[in-house]
């Protein structure tokens, strides 16, 4: 196979697939790992795909880097500021443009995906420059500001808290405004707990100790709840969530990060005693029970008090007083581990 052997199509796309494809995606997992699921793994529908929007990520890079390619292999070669064409570019298009086999591309593309060696041929390296790390300069920063977007918060949150006017107050203490500062951006990088100030934080001037750093930053946060509750929500509340956990009345209510950061662990707690009451789907009688009563409490429409109440007393064999008591708590455990959560679980 030829993969430049037409003037009119210099490279088809598929063969820039089998090229690029693999060491593109070795290359992009850590970074969009880092900015799209605070550092776990990327699990799409499929077990062998991401999820949608990193598969389009990649999608988009490769998408940019073949018009790119194709654009120099036709004689529109990018070029340095000096107005130089850049030389790795030349050395990819001469490349290219020579006959090569299905297997000699497949070789080329496991070797773009393994570290520089001193001896493997310019080509290789140029590609690996041009075609993958040049393609994913910036990437892990692109993603967090479009996927905070994505969220309703700010593109440059640091930026609108230095210059914007109703910020004024939170400047007015140099050391409460870093720790705000560096607080909203740990949490757009993925840290769970404001609160975690960093030791390069605490240990410089004024030495005020970590308990006392934690309690100007909880009073500087609570400036900027009361300065501007939706700038505090998008920034601040919503990183406190994963996507799936976010309520939809966060914006009204504006909790405080210790709210977020208690719900969260109740709920924590809340799935870990579901979790035994149910156990892992075996057929015993009780978890057959505790199972048929969460889905009816999950359900879109509740069953009438009194027939759940003769249903439970009967089921669990108690009297309709303890029935009662034992549903308030069930019902209690359900909506703080997430009724979504707790009808998938129950399914």
């Amino acid at each position: 196979m030829h993969i430049a052997n037409e003037p009119n199509d210099p490279i088809d796309f598929y063969s820039y697939f089998i090229l690029v494809s693999p060491a593109l995606r070795a290359a992009a997992v850590r970074p969009l790992r880092r900015a799209r699921h605070r550092g776990q793994a990327c699990q799409g529908v499929q077990a062998a795909r991401w999820c949608d929007e990193c598969e389009q990520t990649i999608c988009d890079l490769l998408l940019n880097g073949y018009n790119k390619l194709r654009a120099a292999m036709s004689g529109d070669c990018p070029r340095t500021k000096s107005g130089e064409p850049i030389k790795e570019m030349q050395a990819i298009v001469q490349w290219l443009s020579t006959p090569i086999t299905v297997e000699e591309l497949q070789h080329a593309a496991s070797r773009l995906r393994q570290h520089p060696t001193p001896h493997e041929p310019p080509y290789i390296r140029a590609a690996r420059a041009q075609l993958v790390h040049y393609e994913l300069r910036s990437l892990e920063a692109k993603v967090t500001r479009s996927a905070a977007q994505a969220r309703g918060a700010s593109a440059q949150p640091a930026r609108d808290l230095k210059t914007a006017a109703w910020a004024a107050p939170l400047r007015a203490d140099d050391y409460a405004f870093e720790l705000l500062l560096d607080a909203v951006l740990r949490l757009r990088q993925g840290a769970c707990d404001p609160l975690a100030i960093p030791d390069h934080l605490i240990n410089r001037p004024p030495h005020i100790g970590r308990s006392q750093a934690q309690r100007v930053l909880r009073a500087s946060m609570e400036t900027l709840r009361l300065a501007h509750p939706d700038f505090y929500c998008a920034n601040v509340i919503t990183f406190l969530y994963s996507t799936e956990e976010l309520p939809d009345s966060v914006e009204s209510t504006a909790p405080t990060p210790e709210d977020v950061i208690i719900d969260r662990e109740n709920a924590r707690l809340a799935r870990r005693t579901l979790r035994a009451l149910i156990g892992n789907g075996a057929a015993q009688r009780s978890q057959q029970h505790y199972r048929a009563l969460l889905r009816d409490i999950s359900a879109t429409v509740l069953p009438s008090g009194p027939q759940l109440l003769a249903w439970v007393a009967r089921r669990f064999d108690i009297d309709e007083n303890l029935a009662e008591l034992f549903l308030r708590r069930l019902v209690r455990l359900a909506f703080s581990a997430g009724l979504d959560w707790v009808a998938d679980n129950c399914a």
